[in-house]
């Protein structure tokens, strides 16, 4: 059962206690709840908040990180939990489902980057000692890793777990476009988005913008502060 439906369907059960504040807590939790999934009171959802939210590329999954260093992995049609996938020492900050729906990378606040691969649990790699991770992204041939640290963007290998290469400059946000040949990173503290050419590694000027996803014609950035953005990092 689709949020959407969820939510129509228990609107009525919903008090003002279980409207989500940060975006990334969701109303996922919302529809949880409504599920009566054992675990998810309010009281616990209180003091284990949702931190990150992923949908699997085929819909029928989603993964949560939690403020109890753990992902879960759940059934959207049931709302059943599949799995519990332990390793991190700190909140999970962010997750993102590899484009092909088997793999998932997580990124925390120990400092780590981990990928799990989703149907059997199994820790496939651990990437440390590079900043508290704010953001993960997969490239969409599924070949290349993006974290972001706050402070510095790494890329990496996501077969091999290779670092290949370190992009300077404040990033909160990393999101690949949809052919892969422009990375976009943002960052929350100046309210600016840049445009990397991925072959590169060159970075245009930062470009005022408060938040950022790809478009529909796969050629603009949606930005809430300054409308459209050309990739190549003029605004318009």
């Amino acid at each position: 059962m689709a949020c959407g439906r969820v939510l129509k369907t228990h609107r009525k059960e919903f008090s003002m206690k279980t409207r989500v504040v940060h975006q990334s807590r969701l109303v996922l939790i919302v529809c949880l709840i409504a599920f009566g999934l054992p675990g998810i009171s309010y009281a616990q959802w209180r003091s284990n908040w949702v931190t990150s939210v992923a949908y699997s590329p085929d819909g029928d999954a989603v993964a949560t990180g939690n403020f109890d260093d753990r992902v879960r992995l759940w059934d959207v049609e049931t709302g059943k939990l599949r799995a519990t996938l332990r390793g991190h020492a700190d909140v999970v900050c962010d997750l993102a489902y590899s484009p092909d729906g088997s793999g998932l990378v997580s990124g925390s606040r120990d400092r780590t980057i981990r990928l799990w691969d989703v149907t059997t649990g199994e820790l496939l790699n651990t990437l440390e000692g590079l900043g508290n991770i704010c953001s993960v992204a997969y490239s969409p041939d599924g070949g290349m890793l993006a974290s972001a640290n706050g402070n510095t963007i790494h890329l990496w290998d996501a077969a091999t777990g290779e670092l290949l290469n370190t992009l300077e400059g404040r990033a909160d946000f990393v999101a690949y476009s949809p052919d892969g040949r422009t990375l976009a990173s943002a960052t929350s503290r100046v309210y600016s988005v840049r445009f990397w050419d991925v072959t590169s590694y060159v970075g245009g000027e930062p470009t005022a913008v408060a938040e950022i996803s790809w478009g529909r014609i796969k050629r603009h950035l949606q930005g809430r502060a300054t409308g459209v953005l050309e990739t190549k990092g003029t605004k318009r």
